[in-house]
């Protein structure tokens, strides 16, 4: 990534990693769900603190609340 132009890592996350959105929501039955992507929420201001020098944008996109389907389920209604 040094070698390039753009310098740009952009993971997708989403509000279940972020304090306030859970509590507002009540969402507290996919514990290990919310507490990996707070972790991703926090790699990804580490490392946009440790590359901002090198002219790295770092952020994390939260696309919200995604209707994605389970290929081990049933497919998400219309």
């Amino acid at each position: 990534l040094r070698a390039v132009n753009t310098k740009k890592i952009i993971p997708i996350s989403t509000p279940a990693g972020h304090t306030g959105f859970v509590q507002a929501s009540n969402m507290g039955q996919n514990i290990q769900y919310s507490i990996s992507k707070a972790a991703l929420n926090m790699t990804v201001v580490q490392f946009a603190l440790a590359l901002k020098a090198e002219g790295f944008t770092v952020i994390a996109l939260c696309p919200g609340i995604v209707n994605t389907w389970n290929p081990g389920g049933e497919p998400p209604s219309k």
